[in-house]
This record gives structure tokens, sequence and C-alpha cells, in this order.
């Protein structure tokens, strides 16, 4: 292991492309830059619990998924992820991109004590998006009334009413992550939720017979959905300072608007990145195969597991480190998570690669056909892991109009090569079309990152940049 440094690089203060800076200190009272091994070691120990709770809450998810491609069939399964792959595409224009802004602009009025302002902005957020996401709910659910038939349309309509709780509830996640509760923010829906969703589907098991249908299944998950949203606002009324709430909320109306946008589009691709493929498979093979390429994509997300979990602590720590000036702390606590991620996700790597078809088969004999696009997703993850959380470092340090061409390029290779191959290969043309992807936008990003920060956020620890950590 290498030694830590014993004096930090200062980060000069930097552009943030025609936004306002939220994290920069206002008075002349310089602050001594935390020590990165201490920093490292908060950002390690909320990773590992929020990691813990992602792992049993993917658990029960998987067991969940793996019952309802049992109970359902092929087609009720596909139809059933089909209609979720919609509404969790919905729900990114109806969060606005502002969980992005939320998380930097919340860490960085606490920093300086803007009570009044960090209220009107979780007043302001809430409001707006809870607007959005009820106005794009009730344009979906008509649109599939008037356009899908059964059994897909009912399926669609309830899939609908997620939209807007789960708007709600990532920007509350974002709330609790910025006032550093993160492990809390994450109890409602990594434990919660996965216990009711398992109750339900071991209850529709039970009763057997016509109750087994995807309107039965995505009747449970909004009742589990809805649950963990009503335990996850009781925590954060409980996690908000009694500064914030009894300050008087102040806005910042046009300065909010010209961050927040930005980040609106980056989170936007970025999420929608994730979805197009389910979508695009479903829409030109079929419900039958969108199951199969969800089968595939639940496998992809257990390679990059941990670098989610460590992602949650380590965006606020990004945005004090730079308020701070501490660029070699941020640089290795980036590089400790790439590695960390890389290390515990080679065995799984192995695994998939080496035998796809038993963990495929655990869906049902359908679903073992997408054993290639397995093989082809989980290396193209093992690449994203590698290359560290250099989306979240930009972000946080106020370069997310760069990132967003990066994160762009790589939709854009998502969505050409789904429409050349998907029609020819299926799912395999889908798993070619995110691998390609996740190696275009983590390459367009570090390369960002090493330019702009001059940091290395990637697991190659040779790589490192800062002064005196070479």
């Amino acid at each position: 292991m290498r030694e830590m440094p014993s004096v930090t690089r200062r980060l000069e203060p930097s552009p943030t492309e025609g936004q306002p800076d939220l994290t920069s200190s206002e008075d002349s009272t310089a602050q001594e830059a935390p020590q990165p091994r201490s920093l490292v070691r908060r950002m390690l120990f909320g990773a590992s619990a929020t990691a813990l709770l992602q792992a049993s809450s993917s658990a029960i998810g998987f067991l969940v998924a793996v019952a309802l491609a049992r109970l359902l069939g092929g087609h009720g399964y596909g139809a059933y992820v089909f209609a979720l792959a919609w509404a969790s595409a919905l729900t990114i224009p109806a969060g606005l991109g502002l969980n992005l802004f939320v998380v930097r602009g919340v860490a960085g009025y606490e920093v300086k004590q803007k009570w009044e302002h960090l209220r009107g902005l979780l007043i302001r957020a809430n409001t707006l998006v809870a607007a959005a996401s009820i106005a794009i709910a009730a344009a979906g659910s008509a649109i599939a009334l008037l356009t899908l038939a059964e059994p897909l349309r009912l399926v669609f309509v309830l899939a609908m009413a997620l939209i807007p709780i789960n708007a709600l509830t990532i920007l509350r996640q974002s709330t609790m992550q910025a006032l550093g509760r993160v492990v809390v923010g994450q109890i409602p829906e990594f434990v919660i939720r996965p216990l009711i969703l398992i109750a339900g589907v071991g209850a529709l098991a039970l009763v057997g017979g016509k109750v087994l249908t995807p309107v039965a299944a995505m009747l449970v998950n909004v009742a589990a959905v809805s649950t963990a949203f009503i335990a996850g606002v009781i925590a954060l009324r409980k996690a908000v300072p009694e500064q914030v709430r009894s300050a008087a909320p102040k806005y910042q109306m046009r300065e909010w608007v010209s961050a927040a946008l930005p980040m609106m589009l980056i989170g936007g691709i970025w999420q929608l990145n994730g979805y197009v493929s389910t979508i695009a498979v479903g829409t030109i093979g079929g419900t039958r195969d969108a199951g199969i390429y969800s089968a595939v994509e639940k496998g992809g997300v257990l390679i990059v597991l941990l670098l989610i979990a460590a992602n949650m602590p380590f965006a606020p720590l990004v945005a004090r480190m730079r308020a701070k000036g501490d660029l070699a702390g941020m640089e290795h606590g980036a590089e400790r998570i790439a590695q960390a991620s890389v290390i515990a996700s080679l065995p799984i790597v192995i695994f998939f690669v080496a035998l796809p078809g038993v963990y495929l088969g655990l869906f049902g004999s359908a679903f073992t056909s997408g054993g290639t696009a397995l093989r082809i997703l989980v290396l193209g993850e093992l690449f994203n892991a590698t290359a560290g959380p250099v989306g979240a470092v930009l972000i946080m340090t106020g370069h997310e109009r760069a990132a967003c061409w990066g994160v762009g390029l790589g939709l854009l290779t998502t969505v050409v090569l789904t429409i050349v191959l998907v029609p020819f290969l299926g799912v395999t043309g889908a798993a070619i079309a995110d691998a390609a992807s996740f190696v275009v936008w983590n390459v367009a990003l570090t390369i960002l990152c090493r330019r702009r920060l001059k940091i290395n956020a990637t697991a190659f620890w040779p790589l490192a940049m800062t002064n005196e950590r070479r």
C-alpha cells in the first residue's frame, strides 16, 4: 500500500462553467484540508454499510425476479419488466435532474450554514418534481389506455403510478445523502421495500391460479414502493437539522435553474442509458426478449454494486473536498473505490463468463439463451468498475457540462448500436451496445477528469497525477 501524502495539494478555484459555486466558502477564514486518510475511512465505512444494504436488497430482488419469472412465464414476466422499464425511463425527466443538484447544493449550504437557502431549495425542488412527475404519469397512463392492448395496458397504467413516488424518493435519498445520512436514507428502499415485495410475491405464489398475472405483480410492487416512500419521508423529517426546519425559506431560482439545467441533462442521459436497451429489445423483439435481457442486466449490476454503493457517501465528500481544496484526498478516495470495485467484481465476472447458464437457468429454461449477452455485458461492466467514480468527481466539482458530452456520447453509442444490432442479434446485440457505451463514456470522462482536475479516478494507481502521490 502506498504511503499517504503528508501535504495535500490545493485545488485552484476552477471555473464552474457559468454556475454558482455552492461549495465555496464566503468568509476569509482558512480551513485546513482534512486528512485524506480520515475522509477515505469515512467514505469506505459509509460505502461498506451501503454495499451491505444493497447486497441484501439485491439478493431479495434477485429472488423476487426469479420467482416472478417462473410464476409468470417468459411473456408475463416480459410484460412486467417492460412496463417497469418505461416507468423508470419516464422517472428521469420527472425528476428534472434535481437530485444531483440537491446533493451538491445541500452539502454546500450546510458547509456555509445557509439554512434559509437550504430549506428554500428543498421546498422548491420537491414542489417542482411532484408537479412534473404527476403530469408525466397522467400523460403516460392516457397514452397507454388509448394505444395498448390487454394485458399490457393495465400493467402499464399501474407502472405509471410509480413515477411520482420514485421521482420524489430519489430526491429524498439525495437530500439524506448530502446530509451525511446515507445508510439511514437507504433503509426504506433497501430493506422495507424488498421485504414487502417478497412477502407479496410469496402470497401470490400461495394463492396461485388466475391471480398470478403481471397486473397482480405490479400491484404488489406499487404497494411495496409506496410503503417504503412513507417510511422514507418520516426518516427525512427526523434527519433535517433543526436550523433548517425553523429557518424562513429563501429562494435563488435564477441561480438554481442555471446550475440545475446541465445536471438535469447529464442525469437524464446517464439514467436513460440504462433503459434504452431493454425498451428497444421489448419493442423490437417482444416482451419475452425484454424479460431475458432484464435477467442479463440484473447480473451485470452485480459487477458494479460496490461502485454504486461507494458513490453515495463519496459524492458529498467530493463537494466538501473541493470546497477545502483537498485534491489529493479526492484522488486517493476515487482510486480506492475503483480498486475495491475491481477486486470485489472479478470473481463474479469469472463465474458469469465461465458458467452463464447456471445463473440464467435460475430464471427458467427460456432465459438460458441470453448466455452470450451476459458474457459481453459483464465484461463491459468490469471496465465500468475499473474506471471508478469518475462521473461523480466531475459533477461534484462543477464540471457537469463537460461530463455531459462524454455521457451523451455513450448514449449515442447505445442508441446507434441498438438500432443496428438488435434486429439481427436480439439480446446479444443489446449487450454489445451497452458494453460499447460503457467503454466510450468511461474513456471520455476519464480524459476529462485528468485534463480538468489533474487527478486519476481509475483503479490504476500508477496513473496518479497529484504531485505528492506520484
